[in-house]
């Protein structure tokens, strides 16, 4: 375990997911999870594989039928139920 790291288990399994590493981890809906790691906000999933790189000042993000919208500056990202990750530049 590293100091001041976060880390996300299942509460059911309490199977670890996401390891001691980032800063920071909100759950959006599993398996959906914001991090933060050195100031900057991306997107994982429960197998900690970067879904939008962790690159953005900050993201924010709404439900949408089939999906979840996450939007950065200019840029706009779609994750689709099935984890498939769309970018559409402004």
């Amino acid at each position: 375990m590293e100091e001041n790291k976060y880390n996300f288990y299942t509460p059911t399994e309490k199977k670890l997911l996401i390891e001691y590493k980032y800063d920071w981890i909100d759950v959006i809906i599993p398996p959906l999870y914001q991090v933060k790691k050195n100031g900057k906000y991306g997107i994982v999933n429960e197998d900690g594989k970067i879904l939008i790189p962790i690159e953005h000042r900050m993201l924010t993000y709404s439900g949408e039928s089939g999906g979840y919208r996450f939007t950065s500056g200019t840029q706009k990202f779609l994750i689709n139920n099935k984890q498939k990750v769309y970018i559409q530049l402004k």
